[in-house]
Parts: C-alpha cells; sequence; structure tokens
C-alpha cells in the first residue's frame, strides 16, 4: 500500500492522530511500519489516571515497542502507574 511508485515525490511519514491510546501502538506500527508520526494528545489526556498517568502509558507502550523492534529485551524501566 504505502510503497507504490511516486515518481518524483519525496517519501514523507505517514501520521496517525486522533483519539490514539497506547494500546493502540502495535496494532498502528503494523498497518504503518516503525516509520510513523503517531500524535497522542487527546488518549494520554482522557487517561483514567490523570495526564501524567496517560504520558507514562505511551511512553512505555512505545519503549516496550521499540525494544521489541531491537529484538532487546526491556529492563529496569518504570512501569507506568496503571491501577
Amino acid at each position: 500500500m504505502l510503497e507504490q511508485d511516486r515518481g518524483r515525490i519525496e517519501p514523507v511519514f505517514p501520521v496517525a492522530s486522533g483519539r490514539l491510546e497506547p494500546t493502540m501502538v502495535p496494532e498502528l506500527t503494523k498497518i504503518f511500519g516503525k516509520d510513523v508520526i503517531m500524535q497522542f494528545g487527546g488518549g494520554i489526556h482522557a487517561h483514567p489516571m490523570g495526564t501524567v498517568s496517560g504520558a507514562m502509558a505511551c511512553m512505555h507502550a512505545c519503549m516496550q515497542l521499540m525494544h521489541h523492534l531491537m529484538a532487546y529485551p526491556l529492563r529496569n524501566m518504570q512501569r507506568p502507574i496503571l491501577n
């Protein structure tokens, strides 16, 4: 889908936006690949434990994915406060 010949058009980053939540990171990566911009504004602020917990959950999801992509186990990372 994203691999078609575009002639002289320069490559761009796909952008996923609109009520994204940390749980969507793996699926978005399957759809768009690892070179993607994910905008998590509303999904972070809507976290039931507040914005800080939403940001931590998002960071944790992204770090998990990065470590998985690099085949490196996630170690010594603080887990987000998610009760």
